[in-house]
């Protein structure tokens, strides 16, 4: 006997499945003649005593006519019992009359006797299980093998989807929507997640990327389709959300048996399609906990519980506690109350005979006015704000969206680690407003601010009609390759008539990071700052990227970048090759040489400098002679600044 272990929807039933088709196209498994598959959920409407033979008839009728004695006596014989958590096994009583499978008796004592091998004790059997149901096999006492179905490993979950869609584009899309949501991808984990991620994907509806509406799909999929147990639908869902909401408020997430609500306590067993039960082994004696099967469902089945509050009483409650700082777990159950006002996500709920509280919507917008001044009162407190800006990607409500975002004039994120599904709110976020975005050792990496970039320029100007975001600033944070990211819609001084432009400080590898800039993200700014670069030759790097590029730069500034004079031919390459007007080279070592060589790009026709600064560059009297010859020269240069030497 092996016994394969697994909750709702990891793939238990298309394993067992699996093996019929392998079987029967003579693939795997020849060394049996027989294979059969045995439905513990349609076996439980069997009220009428039958044998072993009967069941195996009903589902292969073509076998009457092979003589039952034949595959009674066989051990070229696998049975499948797929579910077996369906049906209550009776207890261990009485003899039994045969070992054939011909003695008539009540569908679960014949699961029992064929389990602890008292009929057709001979057959091989592979019997699927939900995790609440294993220390009832057990108490069988049979020496059979365990096996877990763990679902897909997270580096295969694309075949999934490659698979699931025709078009290598639409599997494309597909892929990158799960694996740019943490939380979603761990959830795909579960091929049933997939399914309805598919499902959703596929079709037109919306919001199809709102992590609520994927949870309720999920968990109406689970009461229609994987749900055996005696209770309603409609009371079952009650008692869910009741335990949800018990563990929300207690902070908890694993519950001892004395620890359960009264109404889930008294139930002959606690429903296994949404809470797996976890043995521990404490000394010689073994623990029993219960959670939910994905933590996720705990805080939206919590949310549905809040929502439907007839008094509102304990929904006041949950939404004061989410406006402190501490609780941020509390605040998740926020989003997906948010995410509930979609008529697409209720409308499900109400098949199960739930109503929406009728102050749902009232609350929650007078929730937010008290979470932006939240914000404007601890703007250090990036996690909040980035709660806050979730629950409006949940509700997705743009009038909504846009007139609470008006109020926040700038969006700070400092000291987080943003992940995918952040950069799906900052999007959204920026199509419906337009603030100084600030974005400060949130560890950006060159794959995220792939993302980001073009949705700052081209994204919100082109798509969205919104005016650009001019200003951006590019900075290091310590010990890492990570950047940082600030913009704002005017330049860093208030001169709107050089938009866009970018600002790069102390950034690692900055070469590279300009040219995927420049060139993979297409951002074209008109002004260029490199401040406090202290590697020289990184500079030159980027200058000659800046050559590669066809970006229309109108404005550079080299201040205090560690250039000498080795530089100065990189810059006047620079000048001959763009239309650059303004070029700063203040506080850096350039010498009376360096002044030489960039006089000689000054009187160039190509050079269309127009202000010039060399405020403290070790100038000496030896570079005035470079200096007029230049300015004689020049049909272009206006202004020249040489303070400080």
């Amino acid at each position: 006997i092996l016994v394969l272990l697994g909750i709702a929807g990891i793939g238990k039933t298309y394993t067992v499945r699996k093996i019929m088709l392998d079987w029967a196209s003579g693939e795997l498994y020849n060394q049996f003649d027989y294979v059969f598959h045995l439905d513990c959920k349609s076996l439980c409407n069997v009220l009428e005593e039958s044998t072993v033979l009967d069941l195996i008839f009903e589902s292969c009728p073509e076998l009457r006519q092979v003589p039952g004695e034949v595959i009674g006596s066989t051990e070229r014989v696998l049975v499948l019992i797929d579910g077996l958590d369906a049906v209550d096994l009776p207890p261990d009583s009485g003899p039994w009359k045969d070992g054939l499978g011909t003695a008539r008796l009540p569908v679960p004592r014949l699961l029992l006797g064929l389990l602890k091998r008292r009929l057709c004790s001979h057959w091989s059997l592979l019997v699927t299980v939900r995790p609440t149901v294993v220390e009832q096999i057990m108490t069988c006492n049979l020496a059979c093998q365990w096996a877990e179905i763990l679902g897909f490993p997270k580096e295969r979950i694309d075949d999934y989807f490659q698979r699931y869609f025709e078009e290598p584009e639409t599997a494309a899309e597909a892929v990158q929507h799960v694996r740019s949501n943490e939380v979603l991808l761990e959830m795909c984990v579960t091929p049933l997640i997939c399914w309805v991620v598919c499902v959703l994907l596929d079709s037109e509806e919306r919001p199809r990327d709102s992590m609520t509406y994927i949870l309720v799909n999920y968990i109406y999929t689970l009461l229609k389709h994987h749900h055996t147990d005696s209770v309603s639908d409609k009371e079952m869902l009650q008692k869910l959300c009741l335990l949800a909401r018990t563990g929300v408020e207690q902070r908890k997430s694993c519950f001892r048996m004395q620890e359960l609500p009264v109404e889930l306590a008294g139930m002959p067993k606690l429903p296994d399609s949404f809470v797996m039960r976890i043995l521990t082994q404490q000394g010689v004696t073994k623990r029993s906990e219960y959670s939910f099967t994905l933590p996720a469902l705990q805080e939206v089945l919590a949310a549905i519980s809040f929502a439907g509050d007839a008094t509102g009483d304990q929904l006041d409650e949950l939404l004061s506690n989410a406006l402190l700082p501490e609780n941020g777990h509390l605040r998740v159950v926020v989003q997906h109350l948010h995410g509930l006002l979609h008529e697409e996500n209720w409308d499900l709920l109400e098949s199960f005979g739930l109503h929406l509280g009728s102050r749902l919507r009232a609350r929650l917008a007078h929730w937010t006015g008290e979470a932006l001044k939240v914000c404007r009162c601890r703007p250090e407190d990036s996690y909040f704000l980035l709660d806050l800006m979730l629950c409006l990607f949940e509700r997705r409500e743009e009038a909504f969206a846009r007139d609470a975002l008006r109020q926040l004039p700038e969006i700070t994120l400092q000291c987080i680690v943003l992940e995918g599904r952040h950069f799906l709110v900052l999007r959204y976020c920026l199509q419906h407003c337009r603030p100084k975005l600030v974005l400060r050792n949130c560890s950006l990496r060159s794959q995220e601010a792939r993302k980001l970039l073009p949705l700052v320029d081209s994204t919100t100007l082109v798509e969205y009609n919104m005016h650009q975001l001019g200003y951006l600033e590019l900075t290091s944070s310590p010990n890492s390759d990570a950047l940082d990211l600030t913009c704002s819609t005017e330049s860093a001084a208030g001169d709107t008539t050089l938009l866009p432009s970018v600002r790069i400080e102390g950034v690692p590898r900055a070469q590279t990071c300009l040219r995927w800039f420049l060139q993979d993200c297409g951002f074209c700014p008109r002004t260029l700052y490199f401040h406090d670069q202290k590697e020289e030759e990184e500079v030159q790097g980027m200058l000659e990227v800046l050559q590669e590029t066809d970006c229309q730069l109108q404005c550079v500034r080299l201040m205090d970048t560690g250039l000498t004079a080795a530089s100065v031919p990189a810059v006047c390459s620079l000048l001959r090759k763009t239309a650059v007007s303004a070029l700063s080279l203040g506080d850096n070592p350039l010498g009376d040489e360096g002044v030489r060589l960039l006089c000689e790009a000054l009187g160039d026709p190509s050079c269309q400098l127009q202000r010039l600064s060399l405020v403290r560059c070790v100038l000496s009297d030896g570079a005035l002679p470079h200096l007029q010859v230049a300015l004689e020269g020049t049909r272009t240069l206006t202004e020249l600044r040489l303070g400080g030497n």
